[in-house]
């Protein structure tokens, strides 16, 4: 990876051929777009199929790439195999239904009864890390809120709306 790569993640599973992927981000917590650090569309995930993957991924771009001093070669390399740009990523997915059930964008399943207005998904503008989510304070580039209400004679809630 880049120097200016701070953190790197690998695709949470493969798809149908055994392919991931790696997105790397600098230090100011922005996607890396360009260059040899930018993260890779990889033949094989690198946790399910280790070997295939140094063989088919790691092993071309470390001999066209990093061991050679032939530019040519780490440019035809990048030519076959561009940098991920992030505008070919599928964006993760989440949903609710029912009671209401939740599926966060990360896969992880729960059920919340609470009654009120709450916020769904909140996407902050500011490259800093936050810890604790305080929407007094923060803006926002993307905002979503989810009103609950009780269901009569349940202990249960039901979605009234989005926003």
């Amino acid at each position: 990876n880049e120097s200016s790569a701070v953190e790197c993640y690998l695709s949470k599973s493969s798809n149908i051929y055994g392919a991931g992927a790696e997105c790397c981000y600098d230090f100011e917590g922005q996607l890396i777009t360009r260059g040899t650090g930018s993260g890779t569309d990889d033949r094989y995930r690198p946790i399910a199929l280790a070997v295939q993957h140094f063989f088919d991924d790691t092993l071309p771009y470390l001999q066209c790439c990093m061991f050679s001093n032939d530019t040519e070669n780490c440019q035809l390399y990048m030519h076959y195999r561009p940098p991920r740009r992030g505008s070919n990523t599928m964006g993760e997915s989440g949903g609710t239904w029912g009671d209401p059930h939740f599926i966060t964008l990360d896969g992880t399943s729960y059920t919340f009864n609470g009654y009120g207005e709450y916020t769904y998904l909140a996407i902050s503008n500011d490259p800093r890390p936050s810890e604790m989510f305080q929407p007094s304070i923060q803006s926002h580039v993307f905002e979503s809120q989810i009103r609950t209400m009780p269901l009569e004679s349940t202990n249960v809630t039901v979605t009234k709306g989005f926003a």
